[in-house]
């Protein structure tokens, strides 16, 4: 699980990196949107990793999960962390020099469970997040961004995700909801924004012989939205869940290839949308199911005042 969790913790807005910089389109505005698509890929899968980071953690920790214990920290990669000794409070510090799934990372989280709050292990716990100047970089471009602000995670079925890869019984279900307000974010090139975060993430075991296991990421808030803010052009935009996401580990290759879900992301200020449906064909048919592998997905990207529409069908491999 070292790689899996992280790597595929927002793997919808993964493809928009990939397909949006290949769409030719109107220009519009001085914003550019295969841009905006790397930003929002590149901030969910860091907040989706800090969030597994403190999860992985808080489930090693006597005091954040009653019973369960540990030989050693599970899945560190470049990073220390340092229990406070309260029992409720855990401090993870990123080295800034370790390639992590492509990243780097310098700065801290600061993860304690909330009182009144059960342990880690038990449905309905909560824990919050402080962060603090946690500065993701590509380790190829050098590019990257800075996160400040705090975030809750809600253990809403109890149980620890880490342990579906460890030893978890079959119809093990572990689910985790993410939330975040106002959360700043620096580029690189000096500009800013805002990201606020609601998005749910489920791991599932199936089987253990062979080893089934499926990763889905949903919404609860209003209308499917899973974040919302500004980018660094200053525009208002959204992205929504509008049909979950999930992938398996049917097979190797089923893991990296999502099998059903769409996902959509909009500058309402410019009626600009881009769409994935995952699991589709090549005449745009969705086709997936949870036991095959998915072939590919179907990019639909539109600018609505220009009546302008494009849909491209791409392998995932």
């Amino acid at each position: 699980m070292k790689n899996r969790i992280p790597v595929l913790s927002f793997i919808a807005i993964l493809i928009f990196s990939i397909t949006l910089s290949s769409c030719v389109k109107p220009k519009t505005s001085k914003a550019d949107d295969s841009q905006n698509s790397k930003d929002a890929n590149s901030i969910a899968n860091a907040v989706d990793a800090n969030s597994d980071d403190a999860a992985a953690r808080a489930g090693q920790v006597a005091g954040f999960a009653g019973k369960t214990t540990s030989s050693g920290w599970y899945m560190l990669c470049g990073q220390t962390v340092v229990d406070t000794g309260n029992g409720h409070t855990i401090k993870i510090t990123y080295d800034g020099t370790t390639n992590c799934n492509g990243v780097k990372r310098t700065g801290t989280v600061v993860v304690t469970l909330n009182n009144g709050s059960p342990d880690w292990s038990v449905a309905g716990a909560t824990a919050t997040m402080l962060i603090n100047n946690v500065v993701v970089t590509d380790a190829g471009t050098g590019n990257g961004f800075t996160l400040n602000g705090t975030q809750t995670i809600t253990n809403e079925t109890g149980g620890l995700a880490w342990q579906l890869w460890w030893n978890a019984a079959p119809g093990t279900v572990v689910k985790h909801r993410e939330q975040s307000t106002n959360m700043s974010v620096k580029f690189s090139d000096g500009t800013t924004g805002t990201w606020s975060v609601d998005r749910t993430r489920t791991w599932s075991l199936s089987s253990t012989t062979p080893a089934y296991r499926t990763f889905s990421v949903s919404s609860e808030h209003a209308g499917n939205t899973d974040t919302w803010g500004t980018n660094r052009y200053n525009e208002s935009f959204t992205t929504s869940i509008t049909q979950t996401i999930s992938a398996n580990d049917y097979s190797t290759n089923c893991w990296w290839r999502p099998y059903t879900g769409k996902y959509v992301y909009s500058v309402p200020a410019r009626n600009a949308t881009a769409s994935i449906t995952f699991g589709t064909n090549s005449v745009f048919q969705q086709i997936g199911t949870a036991t095959t592998c998915a072939p590919g997905y179907t990019l639909n990207y539109t600018l609505s005042t220009y009546n302008y529409a494009i849909n491209i069908y791409l392998p995932y491999w």
